[in-house]
């Protein structure tokens, strides 16, 4: 294998890597091989993977910049700018691949720094924007990091709505694992009936999700 192809495959190996880490809320092992990706990436131009990296790459920041020295905020924040900056030039020139990607993250950066209103605009465009673009995957994660941002908030039941949606994105996704995970991760102490997923529109028009505050997940 040449230089080129090795290059590739390590920024192709680390960049899913981090992804799913991510995916499963495990950021702080994710940042080690999205930081090994980062190493290679910028040899692999015009390879689909260079999306996913500058996209995950300053969200993986994002999740482990409240607990980061200030040291480390600094330096994620150059990170995440600069990733920011990248995807809105993709954006720009192809926004069906990259408008929400851009969003998503700047959602994200404008929760970090207190921009509470700008985030919720943020967030909801990027979601509808994957939706347009049928990124399946990625508006069931903008509803699940919608979720978290209020449960930050300590608005449980405005949580509840979110994390449903992206309980439901990741079942049409095919992710079960992380549907069979996802709902216990984020809610902790309540439970949920999951019996109305296959027809979500109909369930949630006649409320038929059962919320619960008194089993505990795991």
């Amino acid at each position: 294998m040449g230089g080129s192809g090795f290059l590739c495959l390590s920024a192709l190996f680390n960049t899913l890597k981090a992804t799913i880490l991510f995916i499963y809320n495990q950021p702080k092992l994710g940042l080690k091989y999205i930081q090994r990706s980062a190493e290679f990436i910028d040899f692999v131009a015009g390879v689909a993977i260079q999306g996913e990296h500058y996209f995950y790459y300053p969200l993986i920041l994002a999740a482990l910049y409240p607990t980061a020295t200030p040291e480390q905020q600094q330096s994620y924040e150059k990170i995440m700018v600069a990733c920011q900056e990248k995807l809105k030039i993709w954006a720009e020139n192809c926004p069906d691949n990259f408008l929400h990607k851009y969003l998503l993250v700047s959602a994200e950066m404008a929760r970090l720094f207190g921009k509470d209103m700008e985030a919720l605009d943020l967030y909801e465009v990027a979601i509808a924007s994957a939706r347009q673009y049928e990124y399946i995957q990625n508006e069931a994660l903008g509803n699940e990091l919608l979720a978290k941002f209020w449960l930050g908030k300590g608005k449980e039941e405005i949580a509840q709505v979110y994390m449903t949606k992206a309980h439901y994105g990741y079942q049409r996704w095919g992710a079960q694992r992380k549907v069979e995970s996802s709902w216990c991760a984020l809610m902790g102490s309540w439970s949920v009936s999951i019996s109305w997923i296959w027809d979500f529109p109909l369930a949630w028009k006649r409320k038929s999700v059962i919320l619960s505050p008194t089993k505990k997940c795991g």
